[in-house]
């Protein structure tokens, strides 16, 4: 499957990850940690963590396909979870934020992952999904996300779109 391959892909490079994405994802993080104000003790899950840019301030776990991004991550004090977004561990409603930057478009099934993180969403909680504004898929990205969330702000950076969302 593309995931499959793409879970090698990250495998493979995740030595040089940091000199290949760690400056234009802190960029995206920083625009975000302008426009969310993220209350204290807070439950964050941040979803296609890779090795785990965000320091959100929270109780974060990070969840990513792959396991070597992972083990960057772990080392960087957060819970780490190996799965993928269409098939997430966790209870309905056990977070307060919920964070993806620049994964969805690598999902396997989009419209499954948008569900599973509906499902393990609060209901006052707040979401945000960036993706990549030149994916084939944007499109389709945006209408599986317009269906389950009402988005509250939409920001274009560099390379990514970023939208901040609340539940339907």
């Amino acid at each position: 499957s593309n995931l499959t391959y793409l879970m090698n892909y990250y495998d493979k490079i995740s030595e040089g990850y940091d000199e290949l994405h760690k400056e234009e994802q802190l960029k995206k993080i920083k625009i975000i940690k302008q426009h969310l104000d993220i209350k204290q003790n807070s439950k964050i899950l941040d979803l296609g963590c890779g090795p785990y840019y965000g320091k959100w301030d929270g109780d974060v776990t990070g969840v990513d396909p792959s396991s070597e991004l992972l083990k960057l991550a772990a080392n960087k004090g957060i819970k780490t979870y190996c799965e993928k977004a269409e098939q997430l561990s966790f209870p309905d409603d056990s977070f307060d934020y919920i964070i993806s930057i620049t994964a969805i478009q690598n999902f396997d099934d989009i419209e499954q992952g948008v569900k599973e993180i509906k499902r393990v969403t609060k209901p006052e909680a707040e979401v945000v999904i960036t993706f990549l504004k030149n994916s084939s898929k944007k499109q389709e990205i945006i209408k599986i996300i317009r269906k389950h969330f009402n988005t509250t702000k939409e920001i274009e950076e560099d390379k990514d779109i970023i939208l901040f969302m609340k539940m339907r």
